[in-house]
């Protein structure tokens, strides 16, 4: 069960980026919902080999997105979307961190 938390909209238009609040998370990932088209969910996870996780490379470092949901079924979103989404995190300093997610062994 997903939920997702929007601080302050005034236009009553859904946001662009929004995290998503698993209660179940032993917080270990993060989740982010892309909620303008194409709509995805993604899920920042720690290193691994899993084939369906993409790297991306952001300010030297790689990081690893699951996409938990193509709403869309828009495909395989564009490194430009990932970027976004990492520098959108950062600026707003969720926790855990992205340095946080990435020490993670993901066994």
């Amino acid at each position: 069960m997903y939920s997702s938390q929007i601080v302050r909209n005034p236009s009553n238009r859904i946001s662009r980026w929004m995290v998503a609040v698993n209660p179940e998370s032993n917080k270990r990932s993060a989740l982010i919902l892309k909620g303008r088209y194409p709509a995805y969910l993604f899920e920042i996870v720690p290193p691994t080999l899993d084939s369906d996780c993409i790297s991306v490379m952001f300010h030297d470092v790689k990081y690893f997105v699951k996409v938990r949901q193509d709403f869309d079924k828009a495909g395989t979103p564009p490194q430009s979307y990932l970027i976004e989404m990492l520098t959108w995190y950062t600026k707003h300093k969720y926790k855990p961190s992205l340095k946080a997610i990435n020490a993670q062994s993901s066994n």
